[in-house]
Parts: structure tokens; sequence; C-alpha cells
């Protein structure tokens, strides 16, 4: 069980690296975009700033869960594998709604009728 949660969180941590490292291009292109004029939502903004927290905690979670192979205690591995897990998971969401949002209300204007 803790081999599959381990292989399970590193899987899943590939998505979570890449959009932590796509950060800042995604402030480069709503720059372009926007310009300086228009603000971005707050939860963009908030993970813009913060992209190094980001970018350190997607690395962090895949090395701790390669690490659950060698914990001696079954209940302890399964149960910070599924944190680990679960923390994977609001991180890819959360990172991928701050940075999508923007795009999707940019294009939403660029349908609607003026």
């Amino acid at each position: 069980m803790r081999y599959w949660l381990a292989t399970l969180v590193v899987a899943l941590s590939y998505p979570n690296i890449h959009c932590a490292l796509a950060i800042h291009r995604f402030e480069k292109i709503y720059e372009d975009m926007l310009g300086k004029d228009e603000p971005l939502p707050v939860l963009t903004t908030f993970v813009i700033h913060g992209q190094i927290v980001f970018l350190t905690v997607s690395i962090v979670i895949p090395i701790v869960a390669l690490a659950l192979f060698f914990l001696g205690r079954l209940t302890h591995a399964i149960y910070i594998g599924g944190s680990l897990f679960v923390l994977t998971l609001i991180q890819i969401f959360f990172t991928w709604d701050a940075l999508f949002s923007p795009l999707i209300k940019i294009t939403e204007k660029m349908i609607a009728p003026q």
C-alpha cells in the first residue's frame, strides 16, 4: 500500500512542479495581454508572488513520498502518503485555478457580444 501511495504522489507531482515552474511565464502573459493597469485576481497575484514557496513545496512533496519506501511502520507510511496525496491535489487545483482563471475571463470577454 505504501508503494502505491508513494508512486501515486510522485506521479501527481509532475504536473504540480510543471505548474510551479510556469508561474513566471503566466505572469509575463498577463502583463502582455492586460498591461499593468488592469489588476489580476487576488488568488493569481498570491500565486505569482509566492512562486518560490509553491515550487519548493511541489519539489519537497515527492521527495518525502519517496522516503516512504524506507519508513518502517506501515501505518505511518499510509497516513503520511495519504496526507501527501491530498496536499498534492490541493496544490494542483489551487495553482491551476489561480493561473487559468484570468485566461478564462479574457476569453469570455473576447467572445461576449458588445
